[in-house]
């Protein structure tokens, strides 16, 4: 046993200084084929900032830029944040305007930091919210509100310096409602859930369940005459929202399969969904699912 641990030990320390030695050698052979990526840029321009010539580094950019702003805030790194800081938040004569979601940087996209984002945040002399989902219906938007309210203003997000607030839908979002043919609209917010027949589920169950479920559900919705104003739904009309590139697959071969298995409908099917979009992006359709398994 002491023999295994020393083996794992070993076998670690191998590896850190295989990266150690790694991250020298690559750096060695950009410089001599005089090559640099774009995190080069970014961390030699830090580092020249720091260096004795950084304040005339700083003041030539000034001289060309009054005013930056930085869209998708949440997405800078502690190293992008060292450079915008240094050189227009720290001159009384510079502007920098930030823009971006705090419930976002806790998702780390890119190499963000929510510690960035919140340490950002905290210069900003003014800060201003947008408080209209221009996206979504009202229906919708209220049934987000209350899910969120519900687990506390500043427990949603665990982090508690990034609160929830409420927004409203727009005056319009109500404009072209999503018509279903006999009648009765079903809430636009739903949690699905389900339990194994023995109590139990596997770790593998979802990938089984969920895509073949979702799947059969859009696959329903195209089939039915459902309706947003006076046009057909359509798969360009939704979008499914999935964790990684490995679910994507997943759904998109559960799609694959309903539009073999419905292939003797003559209305259009699942093939060309409108997307299947990765955390952060926007839903498109006017109908949300969620899933959850319980055991």
């Amino acid at each position: 046993e002491k023999l295994v641990s020393l083996a794992t030990e070993f076998a670690l320390a191998q590896r850190l200084d295989f990266l150690r030695m790694a991250r020298e050698a690559l750096s060695k052979r950009k410089q001599e084929a005089k090559q640099q990526s774009y995190d080069d840029l970014i961390s030699r321009l830090a580092v020249a900032l720091d260096g004795s010539s950084g304040n005339a580094l700083a003041n030539s950019v000034r001289k060309k830029f009054r005013v930056a702003l930085i869209d998708e805030s949440q997405d800078t790194d502690p190293l992008q944040w060292k450079i915008f800081r240094r050189i227009f938040a720290e001159s009384a004569e510079h502007r920098l305007y930030l823009i971006g979601d705090p419930k976002q940087a806790i998702y780390g996209f890119r190499g963000a930091d929510v510690n960035t984002y919140l340490s950002a945040a905290e210069t900003a002399t003014e800060k201003f919210s947008l408080d209209t989902n221009w996206r979504s219906e009202t229906a919708l938007v209220n049934a987000v509100n209350t899910i969120f309210e519900s687990a506390g203003e500043t427990t949603a997000f665990v982090e508690e310096q990034i609160s929830f607030e409420p927004v409203r839908a727009a005056k319009n979002a109500d404009a072209q409602p999503i018509i279903f043919p006999d009648g009765v609209r079903p809430p636009p917010f739903q949690v699905w859930s389900w339990s194994a027949e023995n109590g139990s589920l596997s770790s593998k169950s979802p990938q089984k369940l969920l895509p073949a479920a979702v799947a059969i559900e859009i696959s329903k919705l195209l089939r039915d005459d459902v309706r947003i104003q006076n046009q057909r739904l359509n798969p360009r009309d939704i979008a499914v929202l999935v964790e990684s590139h490995r679910q994507a697959g997943w759904v998109q071969k559960a799609l694959h399969e309903a539009v073999q298995r419905f292939a003797g409908y003559t209305a259009p099917l699942c093939g060309a969904v409108g997307g299947i979009l990765l955390p952060g992006a926007p839903l498109t359709a006017p109908i949300a699912y969620a899933a959850t398994a319980s055991a």
